[in-house]
């Protein structure tokens, strides 16, 4: 009889760890899943292109200076 009771502790035990899990992932989609949108309904209508030049003429201007210091 004990083993049966035993058993039913076991059972409950997982289905406990097994819903605080799928809760914890669920939890995890939502946040990142609004992340997801708030990122892109503030930055939708950015041109892209635009920014990703002016960053690579930025880390241009990094590279040179960068060379010129460490140039010995």
């Amino acid at each position: 009889m004990e083993i049966i009771l035993l058993r039913k502790k076991i059972k409950r035990a997982e289905f406990k760890r097994d819903f605080r899990d799928f809760f914890k992932g669920l939890a995890f989609g939502i946040v990142v899943l609004w992340l997801i949108l708030t990122f892109y309904h503030l930055y939708g209508d950015t041109s892209w292109e635009e920014l990703i030049d002016q960053f690579r003429s930025l880390m241009f201007v990094i590279n040179i200076k960068l060379s010129g210091i460490f140039k010995i």
